[in-house]
């Protein structure tokens, strides 16, 4: 059954109409079916940069390169507090997921990739803030999963990506997954991000994509990782543009598109 909230930040007021348009959903059998999850645009080509650029950026990605931490490998031979038999076969993990949708049609992929996670979620609350054009369409894709672990977290106003981290503070799990709409996490991602979470002297906020800030311009503001001109943009790790890839544990300066907590 699809639980809907309708969430509001400060004052605000819900009338009955409201409430009948969120509850009045279009009775899907099968979620793909939705428009909210089939999608026509072809995937787009991995963007290259010009050889020199990537070697400049590969060279100064080796220089912040912290060779004494752990690869992944290590991480998960490392005693834990977590042990995913604990989960019980079927148990949930102590984990909500939050997701935020506008107008990308992954909601589906989204929803599979999590409902197949080796530990299961406690929880997955989907984000529609502010009209999206596919509100209609995500809530009845949603809707037609018929699992009780998902709820549709509605606003009238669009708190764009902001919204996610205020709803996150509102969970009641130990754990809280925010995920961008754009990102499909693998059978055993939650399982690994649990595994090291626990691991003694590596609790912290984790993810899989991050920036390394680079010095603030003149008018101290950042310039955007993707500059290509010159070393102002910081560094993006993994960056498959200019072939970095990361097989160590890297401490950023912030996180990008996945969060753990």
């Amino acid at each position: 059954m699809l639980r809907t909230a309708i969430v509001c930040f400060g004052s605000c007021a819900i009338t009955m109409a409201s409430l009948l348009h969120v509850l009045q959903l279009v009775q899907l059998r099968d979620p793909h079916e939705s428009t909210a999850c089939i999608s026509t645009e072809p995937t787009p080509a991995q963007e290259r940069m010009a050889l020199p650029q990537r070697l400049a950026r590969q060279r100064r990605y080796r220089q912040v390169l912290q060779s004494q931490m752990p690869t992944l490998a290590d991480l998960l031979s490392a005693e834990s507090a977590f042990h995913s038999q604990k989960s019980g076969g079927n148990r949930p993990s102590s984990v909500t997921a939050v997701l935020n949708h506008w107008n990308r049609k992954t909601i589906c992929r989204q929803i599979d990739a999590l409902r197949s996670q080796s530990v299961p979620l406690a929880y997955i609350w989907v984000c529609v803030f502010g009209g999206s054009p596919l509100a209609s369409s995500i809530e009845a894709a949603v809707g037609a999963y018929n699992d009780s672990r998902i709820t549709v977290l509605q606003t009238e106003h669009n708190f764009k990506y902001y919204g996610r981290f205020q709803i996150s503070l509102s969970v009641t799990t130990k754990y809280v997954l925010v995920i961008d709409d754009d990102m499909i996490p693998g059978k055993d991602y939650l399982s690994i991000l649990l595994h090291t979470i626990n691991v003694p002297g590596r609790r912290g906020l984790l993810g899989s994509i991050g920036w390394l800030l680079p010095r603030p311009q003149s008018n101290m503001r950042f310039a955007s990782y993707r500059a290509t001109a010159n070393a102002t943009g910081g560094l993006y790790v993994p960056d498959l543009a200019y072939d970095i890839t990361n097989e160590r544990l890297l401490e950023t300066d912030y996180l990008c598109s996945m969060w753990c907590a």
